[in-house]
């Protein structure tokens, strides 16, 4: 037997007779050159979807819905051959900031080469950014070698390039910088009417018939009253923490959350009776409590 043969034995598995078959004819592993076969065919198969919805998008009409986003592009997908479909989407996330997690999974996924095409309604779902999103068409996409596809832009980069596509990205960036500065203008109004823009302190909720104005929340409110009542009798904030603490009171954060009130930032772990001076502080120091209504106490300079 040849040392060929015995490298052809066993279905084309090498036959290991000493090192010289492997010197010889260095004899591939066909168990792992399968399987880069199989990755490339999966990989070859597979499409990612990304759908993106923000708040200004909603001024946009039904079209731009998740919902209709995903139908059209499973839709578009199929007919271009793609059978394994991955979704990725972030809802109510503004396309300025690239910084949204449906999306970072998404890129993360497509540098491990698990995609060879992304889909999506048009280039602002990837984002209003012009430069972040011109690095994607121009650079990334291109060097993973991955196909895409805008379908109401008209662009499928597998069919040639589109020169529209920066001018594209360009009336995004500007479209986000329009409605900041639109929005900017409304609140700047509405705030100098005296209407609050922020959301209400500990002890006031939004009036269910009106939430321009604020109304009192009694079952906080008689906390609140208690802070200024023991502060004034002279206790100290970490003593009225203690009290509040033993007597079982909600935290303002547990309360909200009991009540099913929503309220911005992470929510904390911590035990839902335990309270500390640094929130009695924040309390007393409410300006709100007084009657006043405080607006454009912290802005942002840029729209992004």
């Amino acid at each position: 037997m040849t040392f060929r043969e015995a490298a052809d034995r066993e279905s084309g598995l090498c036959y290991n007779i000493g090192v010289q078959v492997n010197l010889l004819f260095d004899c591939p592993k066909k168990g792992a050159s399968m399987k880069q076969s199989s990755n490339k065919k999966s990989r070859e198969a597979t499409a990612f979807l990304y759908e993106r919805l923000s708040r200004d998008d909603n001024l946009e009409g039904e079209s731009y819905s998740i919902g209709n986003q995903k139908k059209l592009l499973t839709k578009v997908a199929k007919e271009k051959g793609y059978t394994n479909l991955v979704h990725f989407l972030d809802d109510g996330i503004s396309g300025v900031t690239m910084n949204r997690p449906g999306f970072v999974e998404m890129m993360q996924q497509l540098e491990q080469g698990k995609a060879s095409a992304v889909f999506v309604k048009d280039l602002s779902r990837l984002g209003r950014n012009y430069i972040e999103v011109g690095r994607l068409t121009e650079e990334f996409f291109p060097d993973h070698d991955i196909r895409l596809v805008a379908v109401s832009d008209n662009i499928d980069t597998a069919e040639g390039e589109n020169e529209l596509a920066p001018i594209r990205n360009l009336f995004n960036e500007w479209y986000a910088r329009d409605i900041s500065k639109k929005r900017r203008i409304s609140n700047k109004i509405k705030g100098n009417s005296g209407e609050p823009m922020g959301l209400p302190p500990y002890g006031y909720i939004k009036d269910p018939n009106n939430p321009k104005h604020w109304v009192i929340d009694e079952e906080a409110a008689q906390v609140v009253r208690r802070i200024f009542d023991m502060t004034l009798e002279g206790f100290g904030t970490e003593q009225i923490a203690t009290q509040f603490e033993k007597e079982g009171i909600l935290t303002p954060q547990a309360y909200w959350i009991q009540k099913g009130i929503g309220r911005p930032g992470k929510t904390k772990t911590r035990p839902a009776t335990k309270w500390n001076g640094s929130t009695i502080t924040h309390l007393l120091y409410q300006q709100e409590y007084c009657g006043d209504v405080l607006n454009f106490k912290t802005y942002s300079k840029s729209y992004k």
